[in-house]
C-alpha cells in the first residue's frame, strides 16, 4: 500500500527545500556579480537570521523524521542505507571540486543512510514495546536532540573532536567546513522519534493512504514519490539559472 499523505509531506518538504537553495545560491552568487548597491540585503549574512536559520533546519528536522517514520514501511534498508551513503558521498566530491571552500561533508543524505543502518539494529526491538513506552521513547528522543543539538560547537570533552569519523559522529576538529552538516549525534535521534511515532500511529496508516484532493496536492504526491532523484538534481539546475540571471543583471 502506498501512503500518499506521506509523500505529500516528503513533496512539501522539497519545495521548501528547493526554495531555501535558490537564496542561498542568489546571495552567493549575485552580490558577487552585480553592483553592492544593487543587491541590496541579498548577502550570505541573510542565511544566517533567525527567521531564514529556523526555516532551514525546519527543512531538515521534516525530512529526517520522515525518514524515520517510513523506515518500517521500506525493504532492505541495509542496502538502502548504504546507497544513500554511497550517494551521499559523490555529492561531497562533486562539491570539493565545485566548491572547494564550501563543500558538503556528511550531509543529510549521508545521514540518513547511516541512520538506517542505526534503525535497523532496534527495529525488531521496537516492535516488542507497547505503544506507550514507544511513545516515551520517542519524547526522550527528541529531548536528546534539543539537549545535544549544538554540541558540534563544543561542550564535549577536547579530546572528542578528533578528526573526519568524528565530525561523522557529531564532533568536529577544528578547520572542519560543510555547508550542509547533519552528523549522526544529534540528528539520529529525530529518525529514532520518528520511528516511534510509527510505531504508536500504526493503526491510524489507513488515512494516510488516501490521495490529497486537489492538483497541488497531486503535483506534492508526485515529488514526495520522486524525493532522490529531485533531490539529487535540483541544485545543479538552480545554480544554472541563478548565475544566468545573474550575468544578465551583472
Amino acid at each position: 500500500m502506498r501512503y500518499h499523505l506521506l509523500d505529500a509531506l516528503r513533496g512539501f518538504a522539497l519545495v521548501n527545500m528547493i526554495a531555501y537553495h535558490t537564496l542561498w545560491d542568489v546571495v552567493q552568487t549575485v552580490p558577487q556579480t552585480i553592483p553592492q548597491t544593487s543587491a541590496g540585503a541579498l548577502t550570505p549574512a541573510l542565511l544566517f537570521t533567525p527567521a531564514i536559520h529556523t526555516w532551514q533546519q525546519a527543512i531538515g528536522f521534516t525530512f529526517i523524521f520522515l525518514a524515520g517514520f517510513c523506515f518500517p514501511l521500506g525493504r532492505r534498508p541495509l542496502f538502502r542505507g548504504v546507497e544513500l551513503i554511497a550517494l551521499g558521498e559523490v555529492i561531497s566530491l562533486v562539491t570539493f571540486l565545485a566548491i572547494p571552500d564550501e563543500p558538503v561533508r556528511f550531509g543529510v543524505l549521508t545521514l540518513i543512510g547511516f541512520g538506517m543502518l542505526v534503525l535497523a539494529l532496534v527495529h525488531a526491538w521496537t516492535r516488542t514495546l507497547h505503544p506507550a513506552w514507544m511513545a516515551l521513547l520517542g519524547v526522550l528522543s527528541l529531548a536528546v536532540f534539543v539537549v545535544f543539538h549544538d554540541v558540534q560547537s563544543g561542550g564535549a570533552p577536547s579530546w572528542l573532536y578528533a578528526n573526519s569519523f568524528t565530525a561523522l559522529l557529531g564532533f568536529p576538529p577544528a578547520g572542519f567546513v560543510s555547508s550542509d552538516y547533519y552528523p549522526l549525534v544529534p540528528h539520529v535521534f529525530v529518525m529514532l522519534a520518528g520511528l516511534c511515532a510509527y510505531r504508536c500511529s500504526s493503526s491510524f496508516l489507513p488515512i494516510f493512504s488516501h490521495h490529497a484532493p486537489t492538483p497541488l496536492g497531486r503535483g506534492l504526491e508526485w515529488m514526495g514519490r520522486h524525493s532522490l532523484a529531485i533531490y539529487l538534481g535540483h541544485q545543479v539546475i538552480i545554480y544554472a539559472v541563478v548565475m544566468g540571471v545573474a550575468q544578465l543583471l551583472a
